[in-house]
């Protein structure tokens, strides 16, 4: 196989099959045929189209009534079944019989509700049926444009077949419909789409008087508009699918809102959306839009402004560093003066102790963490081996001290045993540590820190037992 996908390989093999006979051809493809299954299989497709048809419906059946269950393990083996299906259709059906090749890709569709229903999927075969719907559209397109069909009203199809949702991986359909559609009947589509929706919208369900061809759910009607648009790509028309569907846009409608301009390079459409601050936490999604907007228009003034706001709202090292990556020299050591003031008012003192380092000051990120040692608690799971082992190289020992004990004190304290052998690791740099500080300057010595840990967590013999197997 690796010699056929070869450009060069599979030219020279054209012309060497080139020089033999009719004869010697046949032969070869019958001693091949003999050889393999799949060799063999594929010459019946060339030979008997039918044949193609049959085997994949015959393969699609087969895994709608297998009822095995599919764990982690058999998942890649699935997704690989699934994808082979839909090449066969595209590669030995869809160019002799496309009919035959959509109602085929239909029925590998829905295999997305059965596989869903017996597996731990992650994702995957959803990403598998979801290609599979792609696949849908361009086959569509060319029964469509070859008027095989003649009397499909294309447009209600692929509502249906999009509206046949496992999951949510139809949805998708609608936002590829260019793929089906040139612009102009996408259009035509779009506005038809909006007056169902509006006409939805102003007619209380169950009304009498409401046409009969009025849908009753306005809800789906503009969520529908909102992925027309997307196939369009055309914001303005995003903008009233949202509105119909939220009267009052709240901040996430205006986020998705604002996403879809700068997605659409209308950068100038998503300022006018994010003109006003949002509540909270969610200020600082506002102000990334806003940088990315700025950013788009080429506006560095504007980003630097942004980003010295969220970094104002949210003092960290990611807010930081990108406000500092604008500056020039005389402003960047300004902000470095105004990091030492900011941290020490922050009440979590990992990030103070991060926001310092970042900013380089290291006498103080210790001082900070010697002083609040005690209230330096992290997460389980918090990544700050890299900062403990550079504290170490800058000669700050007893920050690494203070960040290694921190790391290790809530796996054992919660008796995460998955995570014994990364607390192995940590009290084993405290090991390694120890000797090299004269001045524990208030806290424990290590000594007096793993007597209290064999104190309090003895009984861990599984962590101990990783202990005694390091070097």
């Amino acid at each position: 196989m690796n010699f056929l996908r070869d450009g060069s390989s599979a030219s020279s093999l054209s012309v060497r099959l080139s020089t033999l006979t009719a004869s010697e051809l046949r032969s070869l493809i019958e001693r091949l045929a003999n050889d393999g299954e799949a060799f063999s299989a594929r010459i019946d497709y060339l030979t008997r189209p039918q044949s193609a048809v049959e085997s994949i419906a015959l393969r699609i059946r087969g895994i709608r009534r297998d009822d095995r269950f599919v764990d982690h393990s058999d998942l890649d083996e699935m997704v690989r079944v699934v994808r082979g299906v839909a090449e066969d259709i595209e590669r030995d059906v869809l160019p002799r019989e496309p009919v035959r090749a959509l109602a085929l890709t239909e029925q590998l569709m829905a295999l997305n509700g059965p596989l869903m229903n017996r597996s731990l999927d992650d994702g995957t075969i959803g990403m598998a049926i979801e290609e599979a719907c792609t696949l849908w559209l361009k086959i569509a397109r060319v029964v469509r444009e070859s008027g095989a069909l003649p009397k499909m009203d294309w447009v209600a199809r692929l509502k249906e077949v999009a509206g046949q949702d496992d999951c949510g991986v139809r949805r998708a359909m609608l936002q590829q419909a260019h793929l089906l559609f040139d612009e102009p009947q996408l259009r035509a589509m779009a506005e038809s789409q909006e007056r169902q929706a509006v006409a939805a919208l102003a007619t209380e369900p169950g009304d009498l008087g409401a046409p009969d061809d009025v849908p009753h759910d306005p809800r789906v009607q503009t969520l529908v508009l909102q992925d027309i648009a997307k196939a369009l790509q055309d914001p303005q028309l995003y903008n009233r699918a949202v509105r119909l569907h939220h009267v009052n846009p709240d901040d996430r409608a205006l986020e998705a809102m604002a996403r879809f301009h700068l997605d659409c390079g209308d950068a100038t459409g998503a300022l006018d959306i994010l003109e006003s601050p949002w509540e909270g936490g969610r200020e600082t999604v506002r102000l990334d839009l806003l940088d990315r907007a700025y950013g788009q228009l080429g506006d560095n003034a504007s980003r630097i402004d942004v980003r010295r706001k969220r970094y104002q709202h949210l003092p960290c090292v990611w807010t930081y560093q990108a406000l500092n990556e604008l500056l020039d020299v005389p402003a960047r050591q300004e902000l470095r003066a105004q990091v030492s003031i900011d941290a020490v008012e922050l009440r979590d003192v990992a990030t103070a102790a991060q926001l310092l380092c970042a900013a380089g000051n290291w006498p103080l990120a210790q001082a900070i963490l010697l002083a609040r040692a005690k209230e330096f608690d992290v997460t389980l799971g918090t990544q700050l081996e890299p900062l403990a082992k550079e504290a170490e190289a800058r000669r700050y020992p007893l920050m690494s001290v203070i960040i290694w004990r921190a790391l290790l004190n809530p796996i054992l304290e919660r008796g995460a045993s998955k995570a014994y052998y990364h607390a192995a690791q940590y009290l084993s740099e405290l090991r390694r540590l120890a000797g090299t500080i004269d001045d524990h300057r208030g806290l424990p010595t290590h000594a007096e820190y793993e007597a209290r840990l064999r104190e309090r967590h003895g009984r861990k013999t599984g962590f101990w037992r990783q202990m005694s197997i390091r070097p």
